[in-house]
């Protein structure tokens, strides 16, 4: 079963005091806060707070939003990956990106480059850069054969509309950025609407776990903001 998989030595930490328990937000310890956050990063949320108690609630919010964000934005991402991977594989076989059917939709230098230079970065388990399939000069030749991995009624404008945003609200989420005010209510429902353009079931499947809605309705002002 799960549960005994899981169950394995004492962690590290079982033996240590419950400190949020004793925790007390005063003066001090919102001076040393700030300070360990850095007075460039917290400077945009006390501006906008307008004062150092309102300002550590709403970084305390935020993480907690781009805390939320993770799980179905992973799922989105391993979704996405595999739905355009075995769509490739059907049409073009298993290493589509050496078929010549596959490179002629695109003969441009630039991407005959970039499909080398990830090849390369692959082979030497270096991060590949980001080769877009959904591009609208691909519209006519690419995407037919990309299409029947979603749902029968998604177009390629509908797909690129709602993942566009996601790409930047992710990195922002990664590089530890404010997105309490980057709409993160609308961002969910691309999320969501991408989950049903992948899969019929994957959106229920999201919505079950994600704690997205939860975390905004709370808002800053509570001071039970858990990230």
């Amino acid at each position: 079963m799960l549960s005994q998989r899981l169950t394995g030595p004492t962690p590290f930490y079982a033996g240590c005091s419950n400190v949020s328990s004793y925790f007390r937000l005063d003066s001090r310890l919102e001076t040393e806060i700030e300070r360990v956050i850095g007075a460039d990063r917290f400077g945009f949320y006390l501006a906008t707070a307008g004062s150092q108690a309102e300002a550590l609630r709403l970084y305390s919010w935020n993480a907690a939003i781009a805390s939320a964000f993770l799980g179905p934005i992973a799922m989105i991402e391993v979704a996405l990956r595999n739905a355009i991977s075995q769509q490739l594989r059907k049409t073009f076989g298993p290493a589509w990106y050496d078929d010549a059917a596959f490179l002629a939709f695109d003969g441009t230098p630039r991407t005959q480059s970039s499909v080398s230079t990830a090849k390369q970065r692959i082979a030497r388990a270096v991060p590949a850069r980001r080769i877009t399939l959904l591009r609208p000069a691909l519209n006519r030749t690419l995407w037919p054969s990309l299409q029947p991995a979603f749902s029968r009624y998604t177009h390629r404008r509908s797909l690129v509309r709602y993942l566009e945003p996601l790409v930047p609200f992710r990195n922002r989420i990664a590089h530890h950025e404010p997105i309490f005010n980057r709409r993160p209510a609308e961002m969910y429902d691309g999320v969501l609407l991408l989950a049903d353009m992948i899969s019929e079931d994957l959106r229920g499947w999201i919505e079950h776990h994600a704690r997205i809605r939860t975390v905004l309705a709370d808002g800053p002002v509570t001071t039970g903001v858990k990230f």
